[in-house]
């Protein structure tokens, strides 16, 4: 199997893995948050919009 990043290059692949998510996770979550904020009202901030989503998603759950 080809390494796909050089920096990679002869790593084992558990390894490779780990360094190629290192890379992309931030990228992914950066995109994320962009979303949320665009899909948000102005008055409210990411952390109540989390927690919005966590109490339509989780029946019985409260602010409390």
């Amino acid at each position: 199997m080809r390494p796909l990043h050089k920096e990679t290059d002869g790593l084992a692949p558990e390894l490779e893995c780990a360094a190629l998510l290192i890379d992309v996770v931030p990228l992914v979550m950066r995109r994320i948050r962009m979303e949320m904020r665009s899909q948000r009202m102005p008055s409210l901030s990411v952390p109540q919009l989390r927690a919005l989503i966590y109490l339509n998603g989780n029946e019985g759950a409260s602010l409390s």
